[in-house]
């Protein structure tokens, strides 16, 4: 149902339908035969030193890795069949390109900066085709869309703010499309 009318819909929206409707999300699934080998290291220390950056004096980040994959919803252990691991979210998050082609073979993010239809033929102007994990191509896209942004001296106590509101909208926008 829609605002003025009832329509049917497509396969496709009837299964997605079904699939959120369930008790366990798709990301927390357990993924079995994957282990910590199976995460690329440089991509989960990078993220493990932001979160220590973000969240100084917080008890996670003195956790080990596997500890600290669990804490962040990245390694678990179903209480009801006892079967613990890697979450499809750990994978796609942190995963080595070889996980990650396991899992999805088709695994590709193709970021496109449109060029503007009246100065070029060119169909874009900046392409990015990724392979990696869902944090590397983070890493990878988001100082390409925000590099032409202005950021005005504002300072809020002593430290001088580089993230304007449209930095933001930005990020939340790339974080949900990822």
């Amino acid at each position: 149902r829609r605002n003025e009318g009832d329509y049917h819909c497509s396969k496709q929206e009837v299964d997605r339908m079904i699939r959120d409707a369930s008790a366990e999300s798709a990301d927390s699934t357990i993924v079995p035969g994957y282990t910590m080998s199976h995460i690329d290291e440089d991509s989960f220390l990078a993220y493990r030193q932001r979160f220590q950056t973000l969240n100084l004096g917080n008890p996670k980040v003195d956790y080990d890795s596997l500890r600290f994959m669990s804490a962040i919803g990245g390694y678990r252990k179903d209480p009801e069949t006892g079967k613990e691991g890697l979450t499809r979210a750990a994978i796609l998050m942190f995963g080595t390109e070889e996980a990650l082609h396991n899992l999805r073979p088709r695994h590709l993010i193709d970021f496109r900066l449109l060029a503007a239809p009246a100065e070029s033929v060119e169909r874009w102007e900046d392409r990015l085709v990724c392979e990696g994990n869902l944090f590397q191509a983070f890493q990878q896209i988001y100082p390409r869309l925000t590099a032409p942004l202005k950021t005005p001296f504002q300072l809020e106590g002593p430290y001088r703010m580089t993230q304007t509101a449209a930095h933001e909208a930005l990020r939340e926008a790339l974080v949900n499309m990822l």
